[in-house]
């Protein structure tokens, strides 16, 4: 996890997606920040993410805990999301009109709904998941040997 998700700041930014990306992605996001409870509301913006957690998932108002991989899609009423530790999120915003060739379907059956990317996609996704779940625990302790046996 990045060092400063350990402190008392919240990050964001966005960046601007490769020339390759454009005509499907309107931004690449990231935001860190620590662990805090406090119910934080989502606005709606009509934008479909990818979103691929990397510190602690989020709890949504319902209780339910995200995935670490989803696809979010537009959002048209608010969301509370509710952090369960200290947050480190990579976004990619799509432009609407892209988002049914990355999901394969159209947009409107994902409306308010936040979806775990090996549901939309499959048993591929499942293991990209648990690729991402090794290089997070590399990424945090470059010394786990157990993280580097279990890779093996």
């Amino acid at each position: 996890m990045n060092r400063r998700a350990m402190a008392t700041e919240s990050f964001y930014r966005e960046h601007a997606p490769r020339a390759a990306l454009r005509d499907f992605v309107h931004c690449i996001w990231t935001f860190e920040a620590p662990a805090d409870e406090t119910p934080q509301p989502i606005a709606p913006d009509g934008r479909c993410e990818l979103i691929l957690q990397c510190g602690a998932p989020y709890r949504e108002g319902d209780g339910s805990v995200q995935a670490r991989i989803l696809f979010a899609g537009q959002v048209t009423q608010p969301l509370t999301l509710i952090a369960t530790g200290p947050v480190a999120v990579v976004g990619v915003r799509f432009k609407p009109e892209a988002a049914r060739a990355f999901i394969g379907r159209t947009a409107e059956r994902t409306t308010n709904k936040r979806t775990a990317l090996a549901d939309l996609h499959g048993a591929e996704v499942a293991l990209t998941d648990d690729l991402v779940d090794l290089a997070l625990r590399r990424l945090a302790d470059p010394d786990d040997s157990a993280a580097a046996q279990r890779s093996d």
